[in-house]
């Protein structure tokens, strides 16, 4: 089964059933799906991941942050009635201000430390414990001093970072920052990953993903298929790893 791991749908805009052909017509079989942060209903599409998955796919991802382009962010509720509807959390900007491109700096990660342990930060840590004691991976988006304090502060929790860590401070640094972590994954989307990129953190833990629908499933499938590695692993980073992160073995 080939999985997109990133892909974006809506109540009213980028429905699922538009966006399904779409991935079909590139070989792609299924998707994990979330809100899109740029919705015109954010707030009501949030719950949508839930709705639609179904145990041979699509998965689904409840939404907890905001918009980083707007600048607005989803307060209530933190969490769905029942995390048990849904494959995992997209953890997006829930701290952070905007998506990092790699302009933080050391001063930067300390005071992401000091800030996760203030009072205002308590509900959301207890809500990202309770994901986590439910056994659901997280996709996170924060800048790169919050992706690395999240990270270390819940040493059994599972991650997705998207775009190959492209906007949690670039690629280059959240690589090579977390390239020991094996709780760590990372998806291809809007990025064109390489040798050197699956090399840094291995095959096992890429994922396929194209940020659909603003990003390409074509292009995402076929440069993933243009990868100079052996098949099996190939086939691994286009489903096989994303049915063993959302546990559908």
């Amino acid at each position: 089964m080939v999985i997109d791991s990133h892909v974006h749908v809506g109540r009213n805009e980028s429905r699922w059933e538009t966006v399904r052909p779409l991935l079909e017509a590139v070989g792609i079989d299924t998707a994990v799906l979330s809100a899109d942060p740029e919705a015109y209903d954010l707030r009501g599409d949030r719950s949508l991941g839930g709705d639609l998955a179904r145990s041979g796919g699509p998965f689904g991802l409840w939404y907890v942050g905001g918009d980083p382009f707007g600048g607005y962010r989803l307060v209530d509720p933190l969490l769905p009635p029942s995390l048990d509807d849904y494959d995992g959390v997209d953890w997006h900007c829930w701290f952070s201000d905007a998506h990092d491109y790699g302009s933080s700096d050391e001063v930067a990660i300390a005071e992401a430390r000091d800030l996760l342990d203030s009072l205002d930060a308590r509900r959301a840590l207890e809500g990202l414990e309770a994901i986590l004691a439910a056994g659901l991976p997280i996709r996170l988006t924060e800048s790169l001093p919050f992706t690395l304090a999240l990270i270390k502060r819940f040493p059994a929790g599972t991650f997705i970072i998207p775009h190959m860590g492209l906007r949690n401070g670039g690629v280059s640094r959240v690589l090579n920052a977390l390239a020991a972590d094996p709780r760590v994954y990372f998806d291809t989307s809007v990025v064109e990953p390489n040798e050197g990129m699956v090399g840094t953190v291995g095959w096992e833990r890429v994922l396929l993903g194209s940020d659909a629908p603003s990003g390409d499933p074509a292009r995402a499938a076929r440069d993933v298929r243009s990868l100079n590695l052996p098949a099996e692993q190939i086939a691994a980073i286009l489903g096989e790893n994303a049915q063993r992160v959302f546990g559908r073995d």
